[in-house]
């Protein structure tokens, strides 16, 4: 009985969304008191040339983080002119660190935006409303993102798009701001390439090149995932964005 009980116990944990969730929340609830011991000055990747307006995205993975650190980052031309993060996911998953990340960019006057992670099993609205029940934006806040990247076995791309679509009407109509979308470069092409989808500002996934591989006009681009940033522990997603420091201000919630 005892065994049985542990299998079952170790499937939730192992095999199970909120069991996987449930073991990263201990994950960094052990880890929430580390930091950066020694300051980090060079960000240790290649930047993109042609472009000044750099950030980066962040989720529960990066643990606790000293946002106060992260504003005084600079190395060579980037700094930290704007953060993303993940804020919810599904219709019932919050990232643990968000409102600790929320409250500390804001502080600390770095412009930030929030996530949420699609899941295209499940109902879109309900999704929708988790996000928009968790995220209280306040005015010089950039748009709410959705994060898209899977499309499960026996979904054609139309109940794809479809599904994402009823997100995105959803939250726009909340915060009366056009949401972004991210998406890796080949996942845009193949499904969300010639649709409605289109119309939503993008933001798109592709490392390690001069460019992401795509004809869409980007907003954002997420070229690396190895990136050091002062205050924060372990590589973070570092972004670029299309235009100048005036343009990404005028996508700010007015």
């Amino acid at each position: 009985m005892i065994v049985a009980a542990l299998v079952l116990l170790f499937v939730f944990l192992l095999f199970t969304n909120p069991g996987r969730y449930f073991v990263s929340w201990v994950f960094e609830k052990i880890t929430s008191e580390r930091s950066s011991p020694e300051k980090i000055t060079r960000i240790g990747i290649q930047l993109p040339e042609e472009y000044s307006v750099f950030g980066i995205d962040v989720a529960r993975y990066q643990n606790k983080i000293e946002w106060n650190r992260v504003a005084d980052f600079k190395s060579g031309q980037f700094t930290v002119e704007f953060v993303f993060m993940k804020a919810t996911e599904g219709t019932s998953l919050k990232d643990p660190n968000f409102a600790a990340n929320w409250k500390g960019t804001f502080q600390n006057q770095i412009p930030r935006g929030a996530y949420h992670f699609f899941r295209p099993r499940l109902d879109a609205e309900k999704q929708a409303n988790h996000f928009c029940r968790n995220v209280k934006m306040q005015v010089g806040d950039l748009p709410p993102v959705l994060d898209v990247e899977e499309i499960p076995a026996g979904m054609s791309k139309t109940q794809l798009v479809n599904s994402v679509k009823i997100w995105l009407q959803i939250v726009e109509r909340n915060y009366n701001i056009k949401p972004i979308v991210y998406t890796g470069a080949n996942f845009y092409e193949e499904y969300f390439r010639g649709t409605t989808i289109e119309k939503y500002p993008l933001w798109v996934a592709h490392y390690y090149q001069n460019q992401p591989a795509t004809f869409a006009n980007w907003k954002f681009w997420q070229f690396s995932d190895k990136a050091q940033i002062d205050g924060i522990s372990g590589p973070v997603d570092a972004n670029v964005f299309s235009g100048t420091s005036a343009q990404l201000n005028a996508m700010r919630k007015k």
